[in-house]
């Protein structure tokens, strides 16, 4: 009897594991096509997925995109010795895992600290972003692999660095900033000595006077207790002084040619070149003009703009006035406002009243279709689900939750009102399968 009860229990057990949300229940049977699920079922009673998505609870999910190891901003691939490099993998996966390109796990972090450099633990060293600790279908390929170069004590650096200089133009008396890049990881950028043409040293920030007009520099790696040769930069361009502004450039947080709705924020910039910083406002001051549609609608010092909140096509541009005596005139940018550009999204469900067992399709429904779909159950997102569509196959206690989908359109985001699976709804059709189940089997044993 007790054999019997237990055989039961695991039949019914194994009926309510996880399944796939694109399922059938043969090869010959249609699956519920949707953007990325297609109709075509497999001999493994699997959906078959679009190219680069893989089965996943709610459907097809997307595989994550190949990485990149990144190295830390102005750094080379190379390290001294006994000093740390942080690395960097480009992915959004909530799990990242760091090997040696011979296969050899190093560690899982979104960032892996190679801390005191030495020979046997720089060389070539990749990534990979996983949806989980365990092995997914949905994790992406390895980076390719960065080959992490040692510099010894007594050795050289082989790469050259690069002197840079900023602003590109400033007017006389201003400062510029000075930077040495595609230097080792590791190096104590103190000892940086920058140097101008003729042998003078400098220090960043360095005041541009007259007499450093068409005058250039370098920067210098002169620490040798950390290398054994010094390793200078070629040489590099201080900034141009000028006494006027050359140019004007319209920079905006929207996007040039879109279609945005009425609700949102857009924020307008006239940029000069020198910018407001780089140039002489002791005795003039810079003076902006906003034009929309050809049509002068504030003149202020500001050199920003906040575009009206009302539907209709603007072209925007601004003219840059220094003193009285000069105006710079900037590129145009077209933006139109929307007031039907995104509505919130709907859902549909079918059943709309789900149980326990049966197939759910949750429907994301926007008035425009070229937007990007994303699902949340609870506060988490559903990861790599991107479907217009989900669906829960053989629904479990496990699904209850509230759901919300996620429509985007350029940069508008609008989501949808909760639809709730009652987990108390479940959990009781689910405890009345059970009870059920034992009274036919003490009814049997009987």
């Amino acid at each position: 009897m007790k054999m019997l009860f237990a055989v039961v229990l695991l039949g019914f057990v194994a009926l309510f594991d996880p399944v796939y949300g694109a399922t059938c229940k043969s090869n010959t049977t249609s699956c519920v096509a949707t953007k990325y699920t297609q109709a075509a079922c497999n001999a493994s009673k699997i959906c078959a997925c679009e190219v680069g998505y893989f089965p996943i609870r709610t459907g097809c999910g997307m595989k994550y995109s190949k990485p990149s190891v990144i190295l830390p901003d102005g750094n080379s691939f190379e390290v001294l010795e006994g000093k740390s490099a942080v690395l960097t993998c480009s992915t959004v996966a909530p799990v990242v895992d760091w090997y040696y390109d011979n296969g050899t796990f190093i560690t899982t972090g979104t960032t892996y600290t190679l801390a005191s450099a030495s020979a046997a633990n720089v060389g070539k060293i990749k990534c990979k972003g996983k949806l989980e600790k365990t092995d997914s279908a949905l994790d992406s390929d390895f980076s390719d692999a960065l080959d992490i170069k040692l510099i010894k004590k007594t050795g050289e650096v082989t790469e050259k660095p690069i002197f840079i200089a900023t602003p590109s133009s400033l007017f006389s008396g201003k400062n510029a900033t000075l930077r040495c890049t595609n230097i080792p990881m590791g190096y104590d950028t103190t000892k940086i000595k920058f140097k101008l043409s003729n042998g003078t040293e400098i220090t960043s920030p360095l005041v541009m006077t007259s007499d450093l007009k068409d005058i250039k520099a370098l920067c210098n790696l002169s620490d040798t207790s950390a290398h054994a040769v010094t390793n200078a930069s070629e040489l590099g361009s201080l900034p141009t002084q000028t006494t006027t502004i050359s140019s004007v450039l319209v920079t905006s947080t929207a996007v040039d040619k879109s279609i945005y709705s009425v609700d949102e924020a857009i924020i307008l910039t006239c940029v000069t070149t020198p910018g407001p910083n780089f140039v002489d406002i002791s005795t003039k001051s810079i003076t902006y003009q906003w034009l929309s549609n050809a049509t002068v609608v504030q003149n202020s010092s500001s050199a920003t703009y906040n575009l009206p909140k009302a539907a209709g096509n603007y072209i925007i541009s601004c003219n840059a006035t220094y003193g009285e005596a000069h105006t710079a005139s900037s590129n145009s940018i077209n933006i139109t406002r929307s007031s039907t550009y995104l509505t919130k999204p709907t859902i549909l469900a079918n059943p709309t009243n789900p149980v326990l067992g049966s197939l759910l399709t949750l429907a994301c429904v926007s008035n425009y279709t070229d937007v990007t779909y994303s699902w949340k159950m609870g506060t988490e997102y559903i990861a790599q689900q991107f479907d217009h569509t989900i669906q829960l196959d053989s629904l479990t206690a496990s699904d209850a939750g509230a759901y919300v989908c996620i429509v985007k359109r350029s940069a508008v985001t609008m989501t949808s009102e909760v639809f709730t699976i009652s987990n108390g709804h479940v959990l009781t059709i689910c405890s009345a399968l059970v009870y059920g189940l034992l009274f036919m089997i003490s009814r049997h044993l009987v």
